[in-house]
């Protein structure tokens, strides 16, 4: 059986399951190279269709009122060999629900959903929002909705949409939560500036005295002021459900930030964080529930890849100055540890907005300077922090992983320790963090190589991991991506481990 789930959204995306198996996923975004693309998954669809044919299509949306089922599938019914029945999900905080648990591999759990706005309801002739939601449990056909926080419709204020507003005051677009993240460790506590939330809810008088305030303030306390919130809001996930095991999910909580601070403050809770948590992801939410659903399957599937996007092609023109050669990962790694800007191109793409070593661009560590290096190359803001890729195995010597034992999808920011911080200057965050992915060879076996190459060269098991795109623009998807992004970003080289291969650009 293979079901086509299809999110129709500002993060659009779609995602194909086969027999309960996730083996295809795309944000359109990629293809289109529009940040945020509106409604539209026709790129995502014609590849999809090229290998598998649906016998369910089910869609999830964030605004119905933008959709058309019928409209949007007549381009594809003569693509489509056999007869397929079409179904909708229409509550959104389910969706988030259903990735998060069906993705954590627990038996039961609470789940709690943070995000803009959820699904809108009627009450007393006025419209109100979700905003976050907890829920129990207990099987793969038994969730449980405990409890719903609403806002109303007209004031357009909850935990994520503060974030959205203050994107929106900074950085003129309100889909810059990560924005506002990284220039948060630049501000801090002035006692003038009024809380961002007051008893626990989004203050309409902190968005009022912003133009009053320092931007680095504003994002400082609206990404500290979120804390004590979402951790009373966990409480409550923990008491309603009855559980210790507790998803994480919705745009809120690619908040790597407070994600690792939720890990001190509740020792005893084990937490899965789902690293698709944005829209985008709702559309493995439905397809993996509609499986369970279909066929009332127990299996537990956790996640053990974010690598489901197209794979690598190899087609390539060369310009005048440009070049090929053969390439060892030692080769490799010397020229990282001699400073060079080198981009990684491999595989299948990832999923969520990390890149996690097959779309990336790599760099020494130890260069103090590592972050105004790449940050100019990206054309990126001062403040944007990096992510450091480390051997799984060296990860508790370099950093305080508090209860993790890993961190593959780089959705935590963990302080280096002490006597370590100062040998990789360039992945630290003003506020002493760092974001990092933990890498082993089952997960990426040419990464993982090549980081341990780098390992061997200089005594630091980490390389400066930061996507491979650059301001603005998407995670590059194809080889013409990869090669237009090194030119017009002026990298030196581009690294294809599965070819053994490089390509060096005349800069």
């Amino acid at each position: 059986m293979i079901i086509f789930g299809i999110c129709i959204s500002h993060n659009a995306s779609l995602c194909v399951v086969e027999d309960g198996e996730v083996v295809f996923y795309c944000e359109e975004e990629r293809l289109s190279h529009q940040k945020n693309h509106d409604y539209d998954v026709s790129r995502s669809f014609l590849n999809a269709i090229e290998h598998y044919q649906p016998d369910h299509v089910v869609f999830t949306y964030s605004r119905p009122e933008k959709l058309d089922i019928d409209e949007m599938l007549k381009p594809y019914h003569h693509l489509i060999k056999k007869e397929f029945q079409v179904w909708n999900m229409h509550n959104h905080h389910d969706t988030h629900a259903y990735i998060a648990y069906l993705n954590s591999g627990f038996d039961e759990c609470g789940v709690l959903v943070i995000d803009g706005a959820g699904d809108s309801y009627e009450i007393d002739n006025e419209i109100w929002r979700e905003c976050e939601t907890i829920y129990s449990v207990k099987s793969h056909n038994q969730y449980e909705v405990l409890h719903k926080n609403l806002f109303l419709g007209s004031d357009d204020i909850s935990f994520g949409k503060i974030f959205n507003k203050v994107g929106r005051y900074l950085f003129n677009n309100g889909l810059q939560a990560g924005k506002v993240m990284g220039l948060s460790a630049y501000g801090f506590d002035d006692p003038n500036d009024p809380n961002a939330f007051v008893d626990g809810r989004p203050s309409q008088h902190f968005l009022d005295s912003m133009p009053n305030m320092k931007n680095e303030n504003i994002a400082y306390r609206v990404q500290h002021d979120s804390f004590e919130p979402t951790c009373d809001l966990i409480s409550q996930t923990v008491e309603m459900s009855e559980s210790r095991n507790i998803c994480l999910v919705g745009g809120y909580f690619l908040n790597c930030v407070n994600n690792y601070k939720y890990l001190k403050r509740f020792p005893g809770i084990k937490f899965y964080v789902e690293p698709n948590s944005s829209d985008a992801g709702t559309s493995i939410g439905v397809a993996r529930w509609l499986w369970h659903h279909l066929t009332d399957d127990k299996t537990k599937r956790p996640i053990d890849t974010l690598y489901l996007g197209t794979d690598a092609n190899y087609d390539r023109d060369l310009l005048n100055g440009e070049k090929e050669y053969a390439v060892t990962p030692r080769q490799v790694a010397e020229l990282i540890a001699e400073k060079n800007v080198v981009a990684l191109y491999q595989g299948r793409s990832e999923s969520g907005p990390r890149a996690l070593g097959n779309r990336s661009i790599l760099y020494d560590p130890r260069d103090p300077k590592g972050r105004d290096v790449v940050n100019t190359i990206k054309k990126r803001e001062y403040f944007r922090p990096f992510a450091g890729s480390v051997l799984e195995e060296c990860a508790s010597e370099w950093f305080d992983m508090a209860t993790l034992e890993s961190s593959p999808y780089m959705m935590f920011a963990t302080p280096s320790l002490p006597e370590k911080k100062h040998l990789v200057p360039a992945l630290q965050h003003n506020d002493g963090t760092s974001r990092i992915q933990t890498v082993n060879a089952s997960q990426n076996l040419n990464y993982y190589n090549l980081i341990s190459e780098f390992y061997e060269i200089t005594g630091v098991p980490m390389v400066l991991n930061t996507s491979f795109n650059l301001a603005g623009d998407t995670l590059v998807d194809n080889m013409q991506d990869a090669l237009r992004t090194c030119r017009d970003a002026k990298i030196p080289y581009l690294y294809c481990p599965e070819r053994k291969m490089m390509i060096e650009f005349s800069i």
